[in-house]
């Protein structure tokens, strides 16, 4: 059974410089270098629409041939990938007793391996074109291979046996030599909520509960720099350790306010005295209590707030949580609005405003 029309269309990413079509060879530049292959043995279409998209369509094609769309597009990214980003393999040496001697050429396109299994054979493997080689710096008996064309990086990759527990130099790790940007931020805390301030700040909060866990209760704040890509630590408060850990997070729109739940003690807990509606002022000095409020009545000491949200105007603060109730309150006041709802022993999830603060939801 033949398709009458396949297509495989994709972007090209805004890193690459240009990309060059003709008789079925593709010319890809980007910042690394440029990168040409030829596909004129596949009978395929390739079309570019505009600067930003590559489509490629299969006429009346069988199955097997059907299947080189994916192929052709495989090879183009590999290509984009290349010239912008660049692969690189990571080899290990492995032997059990005699150890494998590296000497890399000065032109860094040749190998020659020596003592292997004790033997006085010197060999050598060249590496392909556009291919360097070196020693790792950071790690003993390592070997890196980088360059552009993935075909040629992983062709000079000689890793005939899988079996690692013979002699021999085998590939240890695949990666890009340019690696992706992202923001990598450490916080020594076990944190359980997590929350936007209006002005871009990060809210964590979190901790190991009640008793001697060696895990601080605490709230922190932290202060978004972009143009760094990092986080910084404003200013943290530490918490009782006798009590919960926060467990939910609501910002107020208008003013440096946020709401969270904080379980009581135990012991104020089976007492009926349970102030888990917690309302703390921030700023870039501290993070301050203002005002508590009770919303769950019951003297089980595993119920907790588990959800809460202002509206738009910051006029009224919802919280619901394992017992079941949703209780809506007045802001600043703290002061019952409604009478609070039970929903017969399910928990309650989620919970949010319309845009008018008229329906919770």
């Amino acid at each position: 059974m033949r398709d009458i029309i396949k297509v495989e269309e994709f972007t090209i990413p805004k890193e690459v410089e240009e990309i060059k079509v003709k008789a079925r060879c593709i010319t890809v530049k980007g910042p690394r270098g440029t990168l040409t292959k030829s596909i004129r043995h596949i009978d395929l279409e390739i079309q570019k629409i505009g600067t930003h998209k590559i489509k490629l369509v299969v006429w009346h094609g069988t199955r097997k041939h059907v299947a080189c769309l994916r192929t052709v597009k495989a090879h183009i990214e590999n290509m984009i990938t290349g010239v912008t980003k660049g692969f690189e393999y990571k080899m290990r040496y492995v032997y059990a007793h005699f150890p494998i001697n590296v000497h890399i050429s000065d032109t860094g396109n040749e190998v020659e391996i020596r003592n292997f299994l004790g033997e006085k054979v010197i060999r050598r493997v060249k590496m392909l074109p556009g291919v360097e080689i070196k020693i790792s710096d950071n790690q003993k008996d390592e070997l890196i291979l980088s360059g552009n064309d993935l075909e040629n990086v992983s062709q000079s990759v000689k890793n005939k046996d899988i079996r690692k527990f013979l002699d021999g130099i085998y590939v240890s790790e695949r990666n890009t030599i340019v690696k992706e940007s992202r923001l990598d931020v450490v916080i020594l805390m076990y944190a359980h909520l997590l929350g936007f301030t209006p002005s871009g700040e990060v809210l964590l909060g979190g901790g190991g509960g009640p008793g001697n866990t060696g895990v601080t209760n605490k709230l922190v704040l932290l202060k978004c720099k972009l143009s760094e890509r990092t986080l910084e630590q404003v200013v943290e408060v530490i918490l009782d350790k006798e009590e919960d850990r926060p467990t939910c997070i609501a910002m107020h729109n208008e003013e440096n306010i946020f709401t969270c739940g904080i379980n009581s003690t135990a012991e104020q807990i089976l007492q009926g005295f349970n102030k888990n509606c917690r309302i703390f002022e921030y700023s870039n000095e501290k993070i301050k209590l203002v005002k508590t409020a009770q919303t769950i009545t019951s003297t089980n000491e595993d119920d907790y707030q588990k959800v809460a949200a202002f509206t738009q105007d910051g006029k009224l603060l919802a919280t619901g949580g394992t017992d079941s109730k949703l209780t809506v309150l007045k802001y600043p006041s703290l002061d019952v609005a409604f009478p609070p709802v039970n929903f017969s022993k399910q928990e309650i999830y989620d919970l949010d405003f319309d845009s008018t603060g008229n329906q919770a939801r």
